[in-house]
């Protein structure tokens, strides 16, 4: 099971907080719809559905995961 380690702030981020602060709100807006749209698709069985919200998705974990955005780091299975 993924979990996540905690991330510190970078330079960048103490510098403008408020845009940051903006950015991960709107971020993780967009990640709260496209989870509900895949559990109400789950809930309909709509296979396309699915598979286009999952898509979507992992295509956001991704850009989370990033260094450039490190929001999300996962643990490795040593951590």
């Amino acid at each position: 099971m993924p979990r996540s380690k905690p991330l510190d702030l970078t330079e960048y981020e103490e510098n403008d907080p408020l845009w940051w602060l903006q950015h991960h709100k709107n971020t993780l807006s967009y990640l709260c719809v496209r989870v509900k749209q895949l559990i109400e698709a789950m809930k309909e069985d709509n296979i396309d559905e699915i598979e286009t919200y999952t898509n979507l998705i992992q295509v956001v974990l991704a850009t989370l995961e990033k260094e450039a955005i490190g929001v999300y780091s996962a643990l490795s299975e040593e951590e």
